[in-house]
């Protein structure tokens, strides 16, 4: 081998062109694994490295430390021996609920997916959609962006997977919300505020205001009842029917209305 390739430097990829080495729904297996060895607490990575099954001075340790916080799944700190992992609010919050049907656990999946900035920078791009085609796909990471060609077949499997497992297509977009980057988990709708008369709110956190942008939901929790004011447009109604649909299960049924066999217009 000549000298010149001796020398020749390793490729380092630039911080736009970083990206987790797993997708979401393998990070949120990871977060409950460790959350079997750690519960809440911080833990050396040791015992990390024990519930992902890895040895201590496995490399995978660092690769999946990196992967799961890039979601905002768990948080770092500390050096070498001291160095300690631990869940985040958001890691918890979605690990922990075990509802079969959870509106609020499906947007902090699609927070999560969305915090590594990469993923944030294609999920506007294209308005919320996938690139029209992989060969398109393809040839912005590698003429636009710089990334090396295994880099960008990896980047285009494990996008293109957190993409469906989070639903990323129904989500809104920058145009109709507001979600940031940051390490903390974000907030896509605000909690429920109760209306002045109402006392006690029980039931799961609902969107008070759902921005679509020329189409307004408002959705309070009055008593037994949603108080809701809506103004939109045919594409903004589909929506609404969704928000109410989610939202059912905090109402409790009327007596004279349980025996009535008329559709459930929200089923």
């Amino acid at each position: 081998m000549s000298d010149e390739l001796q020398k020749t430097p390793r490729f380092r990829p630039e911080n736009s062109q970083r990206f987790p080495s797993i997708n979401v729904q393998r990070a949120i297996e990871r977060a409950r694994e460790l959350y079997k060895v750690a519960n809440i607490h911080a833990v050396p990575l040791s015992v990390a490295a024990k519930g992902w099954g890895f040895s201590e001075k496995s490399s995978s340790v660092g690769s999946t430390v990196a992967a799961v916080k890039a979601y905002g799944l768990i948080d770092d700190g500390g050096n070498g021996l001291a160095r300690k992992v631990q869940l985040t609010e958001r890691g918890l919050q979605i690990i922990k609920d075990f509802r079969e049907i959870s509106p609020d656990r499906d947007l902090l999946i699609r927070e999560a997916a969305l915090t590594p900035p990469l993923h944030k920078d294609f999920f506007d791009s294209y308005n919320g959609s996938l690139p029209p085609s992989d060969e398109a796909f393809r040839a912005e990471l590698i003429l636009s962006r710089g990334f090396q060609e295994e880099a960008a077949d990896e980047f285009m499997r494990l996008y293109k997977t957190t993409f469906s497992f989070a639903k990323l297509n129904e989500m809104p977009t920058d145009s109709e919300t507001n979600i940031s980057n940051s390490d903390a988990p974000a907030s896509i709708g605000l909690p429920a505020t109760p209306a002045p008369q109402q006392t006690n709110s029980v039931g799961p956190n609902m969107p008070e205001m759902i921005n679509l942008g020329e189409n307004d939901v408002k959705v309070l929790l009055d008593g037994k009842k949603l108080r809701v004011t809506a103004y939109v447009d045919k594409k903004g109604l589909k929506r609404l029917f969704k928000v109410l649909k989610a939202n059912a299960p905090l109402l409790e049924d009327d007596d004279d209305d349980a025996n009535e066999e008329d559709e459930d217009p929200l089923s």
